[in-house]
This record gives C-alpha cells, structure tokens and sequence, in this order.
C-alpha cells in the first residue's frame, strides 16, 4: 500500500515538474512578446513625433 502511494507521489511530481517547465516556457515567451510590443509601441511613437515635426 505505502508503495502504491509512493508511485502515485512520484508519478505526481513528474506531472508537475513538467507543468512548471511549460509555465515557465510560456512565461519567457510572453516577456518576449512584450518586450517587442514595447518595442513596437515605442517605434510608433517615434514615427508618429517626427511626422508631426514635418
């Protein structure tokens, strides 16, 4: 019985370890994304700063 759960506990951790990776897969890409939407966002104001000085 207590190894039965034992497997179940290791089994779990594989599950969740897992999971973490992905999250934190997931959350460097998001930071990626929002590093070029700021990127992006500040091009724009950029171009649109020298359009009006023209």
């Amino acid at each position: 019985m207590e190894t039965e759960y034992m497997e179940q506990i290791a089994a779990l951790n594989r599950q969740l370890g897992s999971v973490m990776q992905q999250l934190e897969c997931q959350t460097r890409e998001a930071q990626k994304q929002r590093e070029r939407a700021n990127e992006l966002a500040d091009w724009k104001r950029r171009h649109e700063i020298d359009v009006k000085e023209k």
